[in-house]
């Protein structure tokens, strides 16, 4: 990061001061600005209505998507990521003779990472969780004569406007924020998704290339050890590996070019370092690194075993062998976007190890180590033993149902995707036994929600003492209890219920689970929403309540604004509690209407669908028929009502504009609606399918039903979108604006070529541009030959650029189509000087291969004998002629016509 100059950093600290700072959320929405005695508005979140970064009004955003957005931004104070970076990547001249840095770099070592934390920088979690790095982003400091030090320095001070995860250098590479935390590197999307890691600037090409190795083997463990494989965003914004000039290009919220300009400073280039990172990714991958801690157990006896997954032609089949037994995994590795892992019959990724095998042809489970406390625990006698967790038949040690009522004492604790397996000593051997096959009061923390079933129900006061209880009763029927505790004693299992979400507080007694109907209990997120009730269902004071629990029947509240502030699942299904009606209640999303953004397109799928003004169930409808029917609409938003999913389609890409109505999904034929890009483009019409008004159009869109009309014309395209899995372009034909499907249009391809050729007859079209305008060839450009330098092939027809001279540029006459030609092979044979002797027949022609508008001499009887000086061979299909002087002139003779 550059540092500001004086005057920049006077500014700095005139734009930090008090009188500008941020409303915090326990302030008032409104301040006096200083300077003008006005108002300013700020929203509840403390940011300045309208502040801006990079055209995005924050103040606007959400408190979770505003964390994403760097403190000092969010006082208006913007600072660029790179506050002097050379936004076109810099005027650089990159020297020719600088070596190959992948090349000069081969048998260099790379420095240790340093861990230098630091405690002052924000923490917040990536969009997925905590850990869920999405990819990283390349970034360069832009800024000569630092050291990575200062960098880092001058990053600590202005932590506020911006930090990394790392900074790299010849010799050094220092990780200053854990990369399971988000950083604020290069605007929100960007910020969200990616860890961030900058390249410090050096002086000369030795430090270059050793920085660059620091920096690919830095980035190649961060992709392998998150198993995110190397994938470049470079082209198409879709990848693990970004430049910051990828964000900038394809997800926006910054508008930085680096690395690039840096790279090729040093004659290097990012395609060159996406190329390195690569091969680290794959050195890490051979040299077998721990990653991952899994078990697993292979499917078939046909399945490949690999050597390495980066050659995939050297394998050995599993069979027999490796079949019913169980594998450790500490190794995983992504390659060209398939899943593998390394097998081993030792918890290790070095020694014991079988080879690699694709995750498709294996059973796996996450293998976590849970504790190393002794335990004792009673055999129920069903079961087996295994030498291993999770083991196969070959592993297994002894069958249980011998064992009953014997004592298993664990040394060791582990889990096995979501089954907990103890390793202890049992007659003497270790074994591993699943949790279901032992017995003992085990208590356990656990989050559901129940509802007694009976009156009669028992309710324990004790889990330890079975023998004191009290029934449930009238009481504590038909509501609602929080189980946040369970305990399992000899195979049964008894919930702990309380009135509050609480193991301590609020706490009824233990219930066996035979005895009580429950549903897992999991908060999803805090997010505030808005939903409108659609006038079904009721209001509880708990989420899945009771009958005392209810606080509202919703059948007269259809249309009500309902504001959440807590999502939570039960079981399989949603609740949201938020404030309807002045209070606070618990509602099932089948009650609720809502609404989404999304983008595809539609057809009725016939005349009788029903088009409904609003979502309300006594709402108004109109039938399709022939109005609306055979026509593409564009939907942009959809709602769910009563379980039952609705669109919203409109006649133009908007939601509010050209709106019809709302239709059932299910009475709707639909696709995915998404831009590609609005690169212009030529293709050539083929002359099969119709132009439609609107992507994927139908009868009411056609604008040309016949495209036959239009056979290899050109059609050029200045946007592109993706309909469902088929590609649509839109451009301009015969003055219209039209959409063609891909499968209806062609790309030309041109090569070069050498003939000759004549043309055919009078009528044949010579094109000024292949699909252009066209004139006949007549008399003019008949009888004569012309030189071919260039062919070009439109949809299934090859057209030849015909010459009067050797040359695809010069003396060009214009396009021809190959069937409307008689064409030879045209070689060059040789330039040799060498005297033939005129037998005196056939003619001389100005072209090799002449027609009578290239004749010289007609009649050569009258230089029978006569010498021919030659000093160009040429070769016209299976035909050799010859270039030579006769007579004062230069001239082409056919071999048949010398001796």
């Amino acid at each position: 990061m550059r540092k500001l100059s004086f005057i920049m950093f006077l500014l700095y600290l005139l734009l930090s001061c008090p009188m500008n700072s941020v409303a915090t959320a326990n302030t008032e929405d409104k301040k006096e600005d200083e300077t003008t005695g006005e108002a300013e508005e700020y929203n509840e979140l403390g940011i300045k209505i309208g502040t801006e970064v990079y055209g995005e009004d924050i103040s606007e955003l959400s408190e979770d998507e505003l964390k994403y957005i760097p403190k000092g931004w969010r006082d208006g104070n913007i600072e660029s990521e790179h506050p002097t970076e050379y936004h076109n990547g810099g005027v650089f001249n990159a020297l020719s003779t600088y070596p190959n840095v992948n090349n000069y770099i081969r048998n260099l070592s790379v420095s240790e990472v340093e861990y230098q934390h630091k405690s002052m920088f924000e923490k917040f979690n990536y969009r997925n969780g905590y850990g869920q790095i999405e990819g990283v982003v390349a970034h360069e400091t832009a800024n000569d004569g630092s050291s990575i030090t200062g960098e880092i320095s001058y990053m600590v001070k202005h932590h506020e406007n911006a930090f990394v995860h790392a900074f790299v250098d010849h010799n050094h590479i220092i990780e200053i924020h854990p990369l399971n935390l988000g950083a604020w590197g290069a605007g929100r999307y960007a910020n969200q998704r990616f860890v961030h890691v900058e390249l410090v600037r050096v002086n000369n090409f030795d430090q270059f290339a050793k920085s660059i190795n620091n920096y690919s083997d830095y980035i190649a463990n961060i992709l392998y050890d998150y198993n995110l494989g190397v994938n470049s965003a470079e082209y198409d914004g879709k990848g693990t590996l970004w430049s910051h000039r990828a964000v900038s290009n394809f997800l926006g919220g910054t508008t930085h070019v680096d690395p690039h300009g840096y790279f090729a400073r040093y004659g290097y280039n990012f395609g060159e370092f996406i190329d390195l990172v690569t091969d680290k990714y794959y050195g890490l991958i051979s040299d077998r690194k721990a990653n991952t801690s899994k078990l697993g157990h292979i499917k078939t006896s046909g399945t490949h075993i690999y050597n390495n997954p980066v050659n995939q032609n050297e394998y050995s089949i599993a069979g027999n062998k490796y079949m019913n037994q169980v594998f450790y995994i500490k190794s995983q590795a992504k390659v060209n976007g398939k899943q593998f892992y390394l097998i081993s019959s030792e918890p290790s990724s070095k020694i014991g190890t079988v080879g690699w095998v694709k995750a498709t042809d294996l059973y796996t489970h996450v293998h976590k180590g849970v504790d190393h406390n002794s335990k004792n625990f009673t055999i129920l006698g069903r079961g087996v033993a295994y030498s291993k967790a999770w083991g196969g038949s070959d592993d297994k040690v002894y069958d249980l149902s011998s064992y009953s009522g014997s004592l298993f004492k664990v040394n060791l604790t582990e889990k096995v995707g979501s089954n907990l397996w103890y390793r202890g000593t049992l007659k003497g051997r270790q074994v591993w036994i699943h949790s279901s096959y032992v017995g003992t009061s085990v208590e356990s923390n656990t989050s559901k929600l129940g509802q007694i079933k009976s009156s009669e129900t028992n309710i324990y006061k004790e889990g330890s003492n079975l023998s004191s209880s009290f029934k449930a009763g009238s009481t504590f029927i038909d509501k609602v209890f929080y189980i946040k505790k369970q305990l399992k004693i000899l195979g049964q299992t008894y919930y702990l219920i309380s009135e509050q979400p609480s193991r301590t507080k609020g706490v009824i007694g233990w219930v066996n689970s035979k005895d009580i109907n429950v549903y897992d209990h999991v908060g999803i997120d805090k997010e505030r929403k808005t939903f409108t009730i659609n006038g079904t269902g009721k209001a509880f004071d708990r989420a899945w309540g009771g009958s005392k629990n209810l606080v509202f029947d919703l059948s007269n509240k259809a249309g009500f604004t309902f504001q959440v502030n807590l999502t939570e699942k039960v079981g399989n299904n949603i609740w949201y509690r938020g404030i309807l009606d002045g209070k606070e209640v618990w509602i099932h999303f089948s009650y609720l209407i809502n609404k989404e953004k999304t983008s595809k397109l539609g057809h009725l799928k016939n005349s009788r669908v029903k088009i409904y003004s609003e979502l309300i169930e006594d709402s108004s409808s109109v039938i399709g028929g022939d109005k609306y029917t055979n026509a593409v609409y564009y939907i942009k938003e959809k709602a769910e009502v009563n379980r039952q999913t609705y669109y919203l389609i409109s006649q133009q890409p908007s939601s509010t504009d050209g709106v019809v109505g709302w239709v059932k999904a299910d009475d709707m034929s639909t696709h995915g609606h998404v831009g590609v890009d609005r690169n212009k483009k030529t293709f050539y019409v083929k002359g099969t399918g119709s132009a439609y008004g609107k992507a994927w159009g139908g009868s009411q869109d056609l604008v040309y039903e016949d495209m036959s009309q239009f056979e290899n014309q050109p059609f050029n395209v200045h946007l592109t979108e993706k309909v469902g899995s088929n590609t649509w372009y839109r451009g301009t034909l015969n003055g219209k604006t039209v959409w063609l499907h891909s499968s209806y249009v062609g790309t030309k391809q041109e090569h070069r070529t050498s003939k000759l050729g004549h043309i055919r007859n009078a009528n044949v079209q010579i094109y000024e541009s292949i699909g252009g305008k066209a004139r006949n060839a007549g008399t003019s450009y008949t009888n004569a030959v012309y030189y071919i330098k260039l062919q070009a092939k439109v949809n299934e027809a090859t057209y030849y650029l015909i010459s009067q001279q050797p040359s695809s540029t010069d003396g060009v006459v214009g396009w021809v189509k190959a069937d409307d030609m008689s064409t030879h092979g045209h070689v060059g044979v040789d330039r040799n000087k060498k005297t033939f002797y005129v037998k005196g027949t056939g003619s001389a022609y100005g072209k090799a291969w002449g027609g009578s508008q290239d004749l010289v001499y007609e009649d050569m009887s009258q230089f029978e004998n006569q010498p021919f000086n030659v000093h160009l061979t040429e070769k016209v299909g299976s035909n050799t002629w010859y270039r030579g002087t006769l007579n004062g002139k230069t001239v082409w003779l056919h071999s048949s016509y010398t001796q």
